[in-house]
């Protein structure tokens, strides 16, 4: 553990939370002694979506439908969009190198909160 450690996230509150859920969050675990390893699920895509090829963390919905967990994206992806946080379960994470997800394919997600959803 370090006394006095500081650790900056965006401003942007979508940003903020992206960032620790995906950095801050295992490093506070990290220097806990806890696992650092995010809970993560497999979905299925609800709709088509695109990433510019890089690793990508799109907020979703969660939506249990009889073919399994499926996740729905909640909108416009941009920074400062709190609304689609709001109406987010879990952050989608589309692989660096992929540049297309067609709806059906399988995917995971990273639950906030480090929860576990019971939907």
């Amino acid at each position: 553990m370090c006394a006095g450690c500081l650790i900056g996230v965006p401003g942007n509150p979508v940003s903020a939370l992206a960032t620790f859920e995906v950095f801050v969050r295992p490093a506070i675990l990290k220097m806990l002694g806890r696992p650092t390893a995010a809970p993560e699920l497999a979905v299925m895509a609800g709709q088509a979506m695109e990433s510019d090829g890089r690793e990508s963390y799109i907020r979703v919905k969660l939506v249990k439908e009889p073919k399994g967990l499926v996740a729905y994206s909640t909108g416009t992806q941009s920074s400062g969009a709190i609304s689609s946080l709001v109406l987010a379960d879990a952050l989608l994470v589309i692989p660096a190198g992929v540049e297309k997800i067609q709806r059906g394919d399988t995917l995971m997600v990273r639950p906030f909160g480090g929860q576990s959803i019971g939907i």
